[in-house]
This record gives structure tokens, C-alpha cells and sequence, in this order.
């Protein structure tokens, strides 16, 4: 595994909750039920799906996070691996959430994660209030290969959007971030 893979997977796989995206979203949806159409958009592969449904802070933290692949100095192969893009002018010309989703398909090609958020099920159990404007949904992953058997038990942290609401990050980007800084000596 090279060590864009390893930063990659280590910082920000385990904050994956996994799931498709109605075309038409109504403008005052549950919790359980954005939790249900990102996982369903994860699960089909639907990175745009997903960012639709992610809230604007938490994209401007994936930038941010990424931030040193914005900088000449960064590996063009490094780029291309994390977001699909070579240059920098490339890079920088990305919105938030093309970023967010350029970077969502690249990580998707990864190993086998793309096969295994394919093939998983997921359940959302319910949500826990944490303020007036966040919440937390509580889901469960489950992943089979032949005999053997994976279940995840998450939280989906979102804060509110509107009438509705909207994702956010489960992890700390700080070490995806100094992993990057270190890699491309920014």
C-alpha cells in the first residue's frame, strides 16, 4: 500500500457511514431519513448523491484538509490519486463539493472499499439530539463475504440545514491533513 493509500484510509475511512439520493428531496426531511438517502447513495456509488447531502461546513473542512495538494510543490501523482486531477489549476478550480466528490470516487477505488460500501446493508436505528441545530444519527453497517460477517454500529453527526439537514464530518481532518503537510513538504 503507498502512503497517499495509507494517509487516505488511516485518517478518514472510519468516519464512512454508508447509502441513494432522491432526485427530488423534500425541504423539511427527518434525520433518519437523510441518514437513509446518503447511505443509500454511498452504497450506489452516488459521490455526488452524498455530497448534495453533506452541509457546507463539512465540505469547507475537506478542503481545508486537503489543502496542501493545492500547492505546486505537491506530487502531481498525489493529486491525481486523491482527487482524479493532475495539476494544481485543476485542483483549485474545484468547488467544495466537486472536491468533496472528486475525492469521495477516489478513495471508492481504493482497495476494495468500493466492493464492500456496495455490497453492505444498512440500518438507521434512530437519533440523538445534541443542540438545537445538531443531532446525531445512530445506524448500523453490516458486510458479508461469503461466511464471514462485519457489523458496525456508527453515529452520523448532521447539523441543520433549513427545514432540513445536512451531514458532517465524524473525524478530525487534522491528521489527514499533517500526513499530507509532511508528504508534500508544505
Amino acid at each position: 500500500m503507498n502512503l497517499a493509500r495509507a494517509i487516505v484510509l488511516v485518517a478518514f475511512l472510519p468516519s464512512l457511514p454508508f447509502s441513494s439520493v432522491l432526485a427530488v428531496q423534500r425541504s423539511h426531511e427527518t434525520p433518519e431519513e437523510v441518514a437513509r438517502h446518503y447511505l443509500a447513495a454511498m452504497a450506489a456509488g452516488d459521490w455526488h448523491g452524498m455530497t448534495v447531502l453533506m452541509h457546507p461546513v463539512a465540505m469547507h473542512e475537506t478542503r481545508q484538509a486537503l489543502s496542501p495538494l493545492f500547492d505546486s510543490q505537491s506530487p502531481d501523482s498525489l493529486r491525481e490519486q486523491l482527487l482524479g486531477v493532475r495539476s494544481v489549476g485543476d485542483a483549485r478550480s474545484l468547488s467544495d463539493t466537486a472536491l468533496c466528490e472528486a475525492f469521495l470516487r477516489q478513495l471508492s477505488r481504493q482497495g476494495r472499499l468500493g466492493d464492500i460500501l456496495h455490497n453492505s446493508k444498512s440500518q438507521v436505528i434512530g437519533h440523538v439530539d445534541g443542540g438545537r441545530d445538531t443531532t446525531y444519527v445512530v445506524y448500523r453497517m453490516t458486510y458479508q463475504d461469503g461466511d464471514a460477517s462485519i457489523s458496525r454500529l456508527d453515529v452520523f453527526a448532521m447539523r441543520r440545514m433549513g427545514q432540513t439537514w445536512r451531514g458532517l464530518l465524524n473525524i478530525n481532518l487534522s491528521v489527514l491533513s499533517r500526513n499530507l503537510r509532511r508528504v508534500t513538504g508544505t
